[in-house]
C-alpha cells in the first residue's frame, strides 16, 4: 500500500469517524444541557464525581488500551495471532485486578474525599459511579482491539455513540422518577457497562477470539514498560483537564464548577478533528513503521495533521467571536459567565490538538518516556499556575492555568517528535488558512452585530461562515490536488455507508 492508498483509507475510515464521533459529540453536548438544567451547583457536584471517575479509570487503565493498540498493530501486520493473543490476555490479567482495587478504595473513602469539597452530598455520587470502572477499563481494552483492526464503524458505534444514548436515556428515565444528580451517576455507570459487553461481543466475535484455542505468547513485563509511562501520561494529563474543577471546587463551590465545565465541554469540541484523523491514523503508521516504510509515514502525518488544522481552526474562531451567544443561547444566560473562559480555553486547544500526530509518532517510536515527562511538565505547571490564579482570578484564572498548560504541552510534543523522526508536518499554509478563517469569520460577526441573535440565526451564520472559509480555501489554493482527492473519498464513504457503523 503506498502513501497515497493510505491517506485514502484514513479519509474513509474518517468518514465513518466522523460520522460517529459528530453524532457523539452532539449526544454529548445535549447530555450537558439536560445536566446544566439542573443548576451550575448540581452541575458542579456531577462533574468533580466525573472528574474522578476519570483519573481513576486512567491510573487503572494503566496505559494498557495504547499498549495493546500498539502491539495488536504492530504484530497483525506481520500475522503473528500467538503475539496477538498475548498482547490483549496480558493487558487483561494486569488491568482487571487493578480496576477492583481502586474502585474498592474510592468507595471506601468516599466521606473523606467529599469533606475535600466541603459537600456530603458528593458521597453516593462517588460511590455510584465509582462502580462502573473496571467495566469503564475492560471495555476500553477492547475498543482498542477494533481500532488496531482497522474496525473503526464498531469502536465509534460502541463508545461514541451507543454509550452517549444508553447514558442519556437512562438519566431521563431517572430524572423523571425523581432521583435527579444521582440518576444521572447510576446512568453513568450502567453506560460503562454497556459498552464493556457490547465491546467485548464485537472483539470476540467479529476480529479476534481471545477464547480461541490459539497458543498465547505472554509479554506482560514488556508490555507493562511500554505502558508504565502512558498511564502516567494519561493520570498527569487527566490532571490538566481535571484539576481545576477540583481546585475550583475547593476554593470555590459548585456553581463555580458548573459554569467552567460548561465552558470546558464546549472547548472539548476542537477535540472531533484529532479524535476521527488519528483513530485510524495511528495503527496504520504503526503498520508502515514495522515496515521501514518511512516515506509513506512521513505523507501519513502531514497530511493528518494539516487536515486537524484546517478543521480546528474554524471551530477556534468561532468561539473566540461567539463565545457568550453560544453560551447564553445554549445553557442560559447563569452560565454566559463562561464566555471568555471558552475563548481562553479554545485557544489552548490549537496546539494540544495539533500535536496529537506528533504524540502518536513518539508513541509508535516507543518513547513514551518523553510523552510521560512532557504531561508531567504540563501537569505541574497547570497544578502551580491553578493555585495561584483560582483563588484571585476564578474562572479566567482556571482557564489561563489549563490553557497555558496545553499549549506548552504541544509545543514540546511538535519539539521531540522532531528531534526523534525529523518530522515537521507544519506548513506556510498554516499561516494563510488562518488568515482567511479571520477574514471570514470577521465578515459574519459584522453581520451578527446588526440582527437580533437566536439559535436558528447563530446557525445560519456559522454555516454561512463555513461556506465563506471553504471559499476562500479553494480560491487561495489551500487544498493541493491530493487534499482534493481525500476529501472525495471522505464523502463517498460518508454517503456510501448509510449510517452503518
Amino acid at each position: 500500500m503506498n502513501d497515497h492508498d493510505s491517506l485514502v483509507k484514513i479519509a474513509g475510515g474518517a468518514g465513518i469517524v466522523f460520522i460517529g464521533c459528530l453524532f457523539s459529540k452532539i449526544l454529548g453536548y445535549f447530555y450537558v444541557l439536560i445536566l446544566a438544567r439542573l443548576g451550575s451547583y448540581k452541575f458542579g457536584l456531577l462533574n468533580i464525581g466525573f472528574g474522578v471517575y476519570a483519573i481513576v479509570g486512567i491510573i487503572a487503565l494503566l496505559g494498557l488500551n495504547t499498549g495493546v493498540l500498539r502491539y495488536v498493530s504492530f504484530y497483525k501486520a506481520k500475522n503473528d495471532k500467538n503475539k496477538i493473543k498475548g498482547a490483549i490476555v496480558s493487558a487483561l490479567q494486569i488491568a482487571l485486578p487493578l480496576s477492583l482495587l481502586l474502585s474498592s478504595i474510592i468507595f471506601i473513602f468516599a466521606n473523606q474525599i467529599a469533606s475535600l469539597f466541603h459537600d456530603n452530598n458528593l458521597v453516593l455520587i462517588l460511590r455510584i459511579m465509582i462502580i462502573g470502572v473496571p467495566f469503564f477499563v475492560l471495555g476500553n481494552i477492547f475498543i482498542h482491539v477494533l481500532r488496531a483492526y482497522h474496525k473503526i464503524g464498531y469502536a465509534v458505534g460502541a463508545r461514541e455513540v451507543i454509550e452517549k444514548i444508553v447514558n442519556i436515556s437512562i438519566t431521563l428515565i431517572l430524572f423523571y422518577f425523581g432521583l435527579n444528580i444521582y440518576g444521572a451517576s447510576i446512568a453513568y455507570t450502567v453506560a460503562a457497562v454497556s459498552t464493556f459487553v457490547i465491546s467485548f461481543y464485537l472483539m470476540e466475535k467479529k476480529v479476534f477470539s481471545i477464547f480461541s484455542k490459539i497458543k498465547t505468547y505472554y509479554y506482560r513485563n514488556e508490555m507493562v514498560k511500554y505502558s508504565l509511562p502512558l498511564v502516567l501520561t494519561g493520570f498527569f494529563f487527566m490532571i490538566i483537564r481535571w484539576v481545576n474543577t477540583f481546585i475550583l471546587g475547593y476554593f470555590k463551590d459548585a456553581s463555580y464548577v458548573g459554569i467552567y465545565n460548561v465552558s470546558l465541554s464546549t472547548a472539548d469540541l476542537m477535540y472531533l478533528a484529532p479524535m476521527a484523523l488519528t483513530t485510524l491514523s495511528f495503527p496504520i503508521m504503526t503498520e508502515r513503521y514495522s515496515k521501514s516504510e518511512n516515506k509513506d509515514l512521513k505523507a501519513i502525518y502531514d497530511t493528518t495533521t494539516k487536515w486537524i488544522f484546517l478543521v480546528i481552526i474554524p471551530i477556534y474562531l468561532v468561539f473566540f467571536f461567539f463565545s457568550k451567544n453560544i453560551l447564553g443561547i445554549m445553557f442560559g444566560n447563569e452560565y454566559s459567565k463562561g464566555a471568555l473562559t471558552l475563548s481562553i480555553l479554545a485557544a489552548g486547544y490549537i496546539l494540544c490538538s495539533l500535536s496529537k500526530t506528533a504524540t502518536d509518532i513518539l508513541s509508535i517510536a516507543k518513547k513514551t518516556k518523553i510523552i510521560f515527562y512532557i504531561t508531567l511538565v504540563a501537569a505541574i505547571i497547570n497544578v502551580m499556575l491553578g493555585f495561584i490564579l483560582v483563588p484571585k482570578y476564578n474562572l479566567i484564572g482556571a482557564a489561563l492555568s489549563t490553557s497555558i498548560s496545553f499549549t506548552i504541552m504541544g509545543i514540546l510534543f511538535f519539539y521531540y517528535a522532531y528531534k526523534i523522526s525529523n518530522l515537521q508536518p507544519i506548513k506556510w499554509v498554516y499561516l494563510k488558512s488562518f488568515i482567511l478563517g479571520l477574514i471570514s469569520i470577521i465578515i459574519v460577526y459584522k453581520l451578527s452585530t446588526i440582527i437580533k441573535l437566536s439559535i436558528y440565526k447563530l446557525v445560519f451564520l456559522l454555516l454561512l461562515f463555513l461556506v465563506i472559509y471553504l471559499v476562500l480555501l479553494y480560491i487561495f489554493k489551500c487544498l493541493d490536488n491530493q487534499d482534493k482527492l481525500i476529501i472525495k473519498s471522505f464523502l463517498q464513504k460518508i454517503k456510501y455507508k448509510n449510517g452503518n457503523f
